[in-house]
């Protein structure tokens, strides 16, 4: 039954033709404005010469993702969620952790209630503070880690969930 869930999210995957979107870590980032374009995506402004960040699709909604190229070569991107409250974040932490599990499998870190492919059942070993939800991926490619951000007074419904896609550390 748990796997009936996710097997729809396999046709609403994120748009990874590359490490990140549609590039792989180390290319150069000179195709990003072209590449996005031609996805319907939309060139925002940042504040630093070596981010390209965009508003477009991905994760089956709306979203802001940045590519982050040093040197002018892709070293990791990210994704920011809307801004929701936090039944709605959690919402969209548990479908974006859905949509990473059909990419890459079991996490190899899981501080979630949904802990797909642990090892252990043990409650106590995952906290019942969403603000510390973590999960993280490991390939030979790519190191990927989704998160909530707390809002930032207390109280307030500002909560985002963010992915960040990285080269993994040998």
């Amino acid at each position: 039954m748990r796997l009936a869930r996710f097997f729809p999210l396999l046709f609403v995957a994120p748009a990874l033709s590359g490490d990140f979107r549609s590039l792989n870590f180390g290319d150069s980032c000179a195709t990003v404005l072209t590449a996005e374009t031609d996805r319907g995506s939309v060139s925002v402004p940042w504040s630093r010469d070596d981010v390209h960040a965009f508003n477009g699709r991905d994760f089956n909604r709306d979203l802001t993702f940045t590519y982050f190229c040093p040197k002018g070569v892709l070293f990791a991107g990210n994704y920011y969620f809307p801004i929701e409250s936090l039944h709605s974040a959690l919402e969209s932490y548990h479908d974006a952790y859905g949509l990473l599990i059909s990419i890459y499998g079991a996490p190899f870190l899981d501080n979630t209630p949904w802990r797909v492919g642990s090892d252990t059942s043990d409650p106590r070993a995952v906290s019942t503070d969403p603000r510390k939800y973590s999960t993280s991926w490991k390939t030979e490619r790519t190191y990927v880690h989704i998160m909530l951000i707390p809002p930032k007074v207390s109280g307030e419904p500002d909560w985002r969930v963010f992915v960040v896609a990285m080269k993994p550390k040998k």
